[in-house]
This record gives structure tokens, C-alpha cells and sequence, in this order.
């Protein structure tokens, strides 16, 4: 299966594109940092470098990766209160969710 895993260079992707790779799916890995494009090379996935927060670009990445699948992983968790990890947690995610479902659905004739 053709997968866009949001999020690869991440604390949960980073660990995720290797199994989605060594299981037979073709992975397209999404970072931030052009230079955490050569860990997804590494794993066996392709990268590509766009800001998961730029709805418009966000969107252009995928439709052009023309996944089966797509699974978000994205968090940039910035300054963090330990003690408060959930919120932290919670509040990145919550900001990266919106930004995803407001770039629409990826079905379609529109995503083909």
C-alpha cells in the first residue's frame, strides 16, 4: 500500500516508517527540516519537505503522493511542561489536526 505518514522524523513516526517499510508498503514521509529528509532515505521511504502547519502545501504533498493511506503523526511539541505533558501533547496535535482537516478530503477526482 501507498502510504503519506505525516509526521516521519518524529518521536512516533520515526519509529512507525520503518515497520510500515519492512511490512511491503511504499512510504512517503513528510518532515519539516530539509535535513531530516536523509533518516527517511535511510528507512527506505520517500521524503518530502513541506511545513505540516501550511494548509495549502500540506495538501499539494499529498495529492502529488497519490497515497492509499494517510496517517498523521505530526507533533511539534515546542516548549514542553512535563508536568503537564497530556496538554502539551493534546494542543500540538489539536493545532496540526485542524490544519489537516481543513485542507479536505483527499478522495476523489479531485485527488487524482
Amino acid at each position: 500500500m501507498r502510504v503519506f505518514l505525516a509526521g516521519a522524523t518524529g518521536a512516533v513516526g520515526s519509529r512507525l516508517m520503518p515497520l510500515l517499510v519492512s511490512s511491503g508498503h511504499s512510504v512517503i514521509g513528510q518532515t519539516r527540516p530539509e535535513a531530516k529528509a536523509a533518516a527517511i532515505r535511510a528507512a527506505g521511504g520517500e521524503p518530502v519537505v513541506v511545513d505540516g502547519l501550511d494548509k495549502a502545501r500540506l495538501r499539494d504533498a499529498v495529492v502529488a503522493a497519490r497515497p492509499e493511506a494517510v496517517i498523521h503523526e505530526m507533533t511539534a511539541l515546542g516548549a514542553v511542561d512535563y508536568r503537564h505533558f497530556d496538554r502539551s501533547l493534546r494542543r500540538a496535535r489539536a493545532a496540526s489536526s485542524r490544519k489537516a482537516i481543513a485542507a479536505g478530503p483527499m478522495r476523489g477526482p479531485a485527488a487524482q
